[in-house]
């Protein structure tokens, strides 16, 4: 980020994540895992029923079955990030800044929908963004 207005859109999306419950529900779902799972590339044969059982007992099972509805949930909370910084005035920085940024090194993902990639395209961000109207100057929270 070369530009200070775009250091200041940034920090204005983050504060989107600070002012809701985004940072405490994601350091909740964290410490509700036991423990990390290692994947070592061989496992003696025995060891199969106690790995099942740690995986399962440590919450790691879980987490598999629900990753692609929490990535999808996250990424719609990016969108709520964006708006938020849209409302403290830095809506057009923003979408400059992710189509200088962002979008040049932006790849398809195939079935996007049901991915496990953490934000979601920049084209409807941006247009989110440029579509939200300015507060007035002197109003911004």
């Amino acid at each position: 980020l070369e530009s200070p207005h775009a250091i200041a859109a940034v920090i204005a999306h983050e504060l989107g994540h600070l002012n809701s419950s985004d940072g405490r529900l994601a350091s909740a779902l964290r410490l509700m895992l036991l423990t990390e799972m290692q994947t070592p590339t061989l496992y003696p044969l025995w060891s199969l029923p106690f790995r099942g059982l740690a995986w399962f007992m440590s919450g790691e099972a879980v987490l598999s079955f629900m990753a692609n509805p929490w990535e999808m949930y996250w990424r719609s909370r990016e969108f709520t990030a964006d708006l938020y910084a849209a409302r403290l005035g830095q809506g057009p920085a923003l979408a400059s800044t992710l189509e200088h940024d962002s979008m040049p090194y932006e790849r398809s993902i195939p079935r996007m929908r049901y991915s496990r990639a953490s934000h979601p395209y920049t084209k409807p961000r941006i247009a989110k963004l440029r579509a939200h109207p300015q507060p007035p100057a002197g109003d911004q929270q």
